[in-house]
């Protein structure tokens, strides 16, 4: 096909479409000439600039030009229009920017997603909305939570090292806990005293990942559970637990979002259980 022919008005459509169809993936000079050369008016060649008759056009040539600027970026990225899937679309932005604070201290978040601190691996990041602080016990167990009025919900990220073999003593197991997410996964949900759902298995961020939900049914006046490398943590009378422990490059971190069956203040368990989800699902791993 030559330059002549491309350049004829009246075969120019008819040309360039059997132009596209010979799988060229970008536009030579007398292609996008050609396509100019359409424009009404006073368009110009490619370098002179876009003359000022073009910034109020009648409505036909404000079509026609438009037609041209569709037909060059055809021409131009027709192999990247061919190659992207039905229904495609650009993947979820991370939500930025990722807050460093220390959570033992800070009483008030704005909302935001904020990094999980040292020492749990690097690239872990949650999100939470407005009325969250920090609630941190240990430097093992970084925590946000929200007020309920005479109670507070929360979530923790953990590194478990084992479980308590009776929660009311809080009697350590004769034996540590295998290194698999099932391992700790069913340690947990086996413990004396505690209902257990399901365990499901997943991911997060393409990470493995297991969740299930314990809740206390012992009346004990003192309830433990895990045990972190500085303390064995505890939990009220009937408290539930939405536990999620995921794999992170080897490291398992437990995501415990602790909240009240029975109603507290002015939210019944869906309500509660809703804000500690929002949390658990926002957990993004980066670099991972």
């Amino acid at each position: 096909m030559n330059r002549q022919d491309l350049i004829d008005r009246d075969a120019f459509p008819e040309k360039l479409d059997a132009w596209l169809r010979e799988g060229s993936t970008a536009a030579p000079d007398y292609v996008l000439d050609a396509v100019l050369d359409q424009l009404p008016g006073r368009a110009q060649r490619r370098g002179r600039g876009i003359p000022l008759s073009w910034l109020a056009p009648s409505t036909a040539a404000w079509g026609a030009a438009a037609a041209a600027v569709i037909i060059i970026a055809m021409v131009a990225g027709g192999t990247a229009l061919q190659g992207a899937p039905m229904g495609a679309g650009p993947s979820e932005p991370r939500a930025t920017p990722i807050n460093a604070v220390d959570l033992a201290t800070a009483r008030s978040l704005a909302p935001g997603r904020y990094a999980v601190p040292d020492p749990l691996p690097e690239g872990l990041s949650f999100e939470v909305p407005t009325g969250w602080f920090g609630c941190t016990p240990s430097r093992y167990e970084p925590g946000v939570c929200t007020s309920l009025g005479q109670a507070e919900i929360g979530v923790s990220f953990l590194i478990v090292d084992d479980v308590v073999a009776d929660p009311c003593t809080g009697e350590l197991r004769g034996a540590p806990v295998g290194p698999g997410l099932d391992d700790l996964a069913s340690a947990i949900a086996s413990m004396p005293g505690f209902q257990a759902s399901a365990i499901e298995a997943g991911t997060v961020d393409g990470h493995d990942a297991r969740t299930f939900t314990v809740t206390a049914v012992d009346r004990c006046p003192n309830l433990t559970t895990w045990i972190t490398p500085s303390r064995t943590n505890g939990v009220a009378a009937g408290e539930a637990n939405l536990v999620r422990i995921v794999d992170v490059n080897g490291v398992r971190v437990v995501l415990a979002g602790a909240y009240h069956p029975m109603a507290v203040g002015p939210m019944d368990a869906e309500e509660q259980r809703a804000l500690i989800e929002g949390v658990v699902e926002s957990v993004r791993i980066e670099g991972g």
